[in-house]
């Protein structure tokens, strides 16, 4: 994991157990989703390193696809219902942002993007892609 989603993930833990927060509260204060929160939480180290892992050495075209798809879950908190669902229209790679309708509340969603997931969903794209795939990522 890189040192600055490390470093976050632990201010999140400690604002919630300093404040006695709930998920809601510290998803609102950090303007993250409560799903990232959750994973935040739920984690051990051990499922940690094994993601990390499994990312430095993804090199098939379906581990690439898993990898995007890690990272737009760990890092940017989008639930794997919204994650399959994205199209090419949904990224704006000009100011590095993903914006898409959420399946579960319909609402409309704004995320900016991360480098390292922008550059997963990229070599993704790029090199592990089936050119006969539809319009989704």
């Amino acid at each position: 994991m890189k040192e600055y989603i490390e470093e976050r993930a632990i201010e999140l833990a400690m604002f919630i157990i300093d404040e006695e927060s709930t998920v809601r509260a510290a998803a609102k204060k950090f303007g993250i989703s409560k799903s990232t929160v959750y994973i935040v939480i739920t984690l051990n180290e051990t499922e940690k390193e094994t993601l990390k892992t499994f990312n430095k050495s993804a090199r098939s075209g379906l581990e690439l696809r898993d990898k995007a798809c890690i990272l737009l879950g760990t890092e940017m908190g989008i639930r794997g219902c919204d994650i399959v669902n994205l199209k090419f229209s949904d990224i704006n790679w000009k100011d590095r942002s993903i914006c898409f309708r959420q399946r579960k509340t319909w609402s409309q969603v704004w995320l900016s993007m991360p480098v390292s997931a922008g550059n997963a969903i990229y070599h993704y794209l790029k090199d592990g892609r089936p050119n006969e795939a539809k319009c989704d990522i």
